[in-house]
């Protein structure tokens, strides 16, 4: 999830400025920190591959969630766990989520997030202090009318199941509007059928294990190589 400012009215030259400030950032030596609502299978998947992208120095992991598996994957794999003890409500609270949240990672000199299963939507400042990618599942380079992506938020699978033979998964920037920063990479296609469609709960877990689980350190370790520019995207991988 993210902010949910209007893509609409963020120019394409901002869009490729902010793409380009990622691609740098995670190039050098960025110190990072991964968010994650539920079972943190994409966050595993990242944290075993580390080997992959050792540029990367993977501090922390938080959680909006005090039941998530946040604990259990901070312990695992030595990380500071940062889980304000904030109950999203409302917009009041939201924000003071997100604020507490911020002081907690620049006291860990957080300079970008991996968001890995993160169910909130961030406000459009602390998008803009924390750059970050996420996965998502279904295909963002498919358009509708307007030239947004088109099979976005909670639904997206479902949706794009409804109107073509595959799915897939594709790792964005976290911009502004739910689901329409700039992609960076897509998986391979899932090919699907009818009982694919009467069951997207076990669809979905077959694509984030055959594709996600896969295809975020795989773009991980491309955009981490330095070999990676604003024209290469969206890599398919």
């Amino acid at each position: 999830m993210q902010s949910a400012e209007n893509p609409e009215n963020r120019p394409e030259a901002e869009k490729d400025a902010l793409a380009e400030r990622f691609l740098n950032l995670i190039s050098d030596e960025p110190t990072v920190a991964i968010l994650m609502s539920g079972r943190g299978t994409n966050a595993e998947a990242i944290l075993k591959n580390r080997q992959r992208y050792p540029n990367l120095e993977i501090v922390a992991i938080s959680t909006d969630n005090p039941d998530s598996y946040a604990t259990h994957i901070a312990n695992e794999f030595q990380l500071d766990l940062l889980a304000p003890d904030i109950t999203i409500k409302d917009d009041s609270t939201r924000a003071d989520f997100f604020g507490a949240l911020s002081k907690d990672l620049e006291s860990e000199q957080v300079d970008l997030l991996l968001y890995a299963g993160f169910m909130r939507v961030a406000p459009p400042e602390f998008v803009s202090r924390f750059p970050g990618m996420n996965v998502h599942p279904a295909d963002l380079t498919i358009r509708d009318s307007r030239g947004m992506a088109k099979y976005v938020g909670i639904a997206a699978l479902e949706r794009m199941t409804r109107e073509h033979d595959y799915v897939a998964a594709t790792v964005h920037l976290i911009e502004s509007g739910v689901d329409q920063g700039q992609p960076l990479a897509v998986s391979e296609k899932l090919a699907i059928s009818d009982g694919d469609r009467a069951d997207v709960t076990s669809l979905h877990e077959r694509l984030r294990t055959t594709r996600e689980h896969q295809l975020y350190p795989a773009v991980l370790e491309k955009l981490a190589s330095k070999r990676v520019s604003l024209r290469d995207l969206p890599l398919y991988l």
